[in-house]
């Protein structure tokens, strides 16, 4: 009897697997659907890999690395990449200069630690405006 089940599990996901491979042959851009779901399963397991630990002491370090690890970067990488060399580098530039906002946001936070935590990630929240206020104001999106 409990191969019978086993036997109807794995029959229950192939047809799941058929049905989705279908769907995805009638979309015209099935790249859409492939990437999204690329990126949910990325991301359902950094969700269930902090979910999993949310009551321990180490919850929020395994989120920041989490964030802070480039899963996020290769995704948007692997995406971006499809579009040749140039774009990758591009990309990968702007990135950067991302990163390097990032990181001195984050300097700052640990430099003014002893700043009340609502104002500091008040200022950060400034901060992080004024770094995107300066990069399309004077389109560095263009100059790079």
């Amino acid at each position: 009897m409990q191969k019978l089940i086993i036997l109807y599990k794995i029959q229950q996901n192939i047809i799941y697997f058929l049905i989705l491979y279908y769907i995805l042959n009638m979309i015209e851009n099935k790249q859409i659907i492939i990437d999204g779901f690329t990126g949910f399963l990325m991301f359902a397991g950094l969700s269930y890999l902090t979910e999993k630990n949310k009551d321990k002491d180490y919850y929020h370090k395994i989120a920041a690395f989490a964030w802070g690890a480039p899963f996020t970067f290769f995704y948007l990488m692997y995406i971006t990449s499809k579009q040749g060399k140039k774009a990758a580098m591009d990309f990968n530039r702007h990135a950067l200069f991302g990163t390097m906002a990032t990181l001195f946001l984050i300097l700052f936070s640990l430099y003014f630690n002893n700043m009340d935590v609502k104002l500091n990630v008040l200022i950060s929240f400034f901060v992080t405006f004024a770094f995107a206020f300066v990069y399309f104001k004077f389109k560095l999106y263009n100059r790079f």
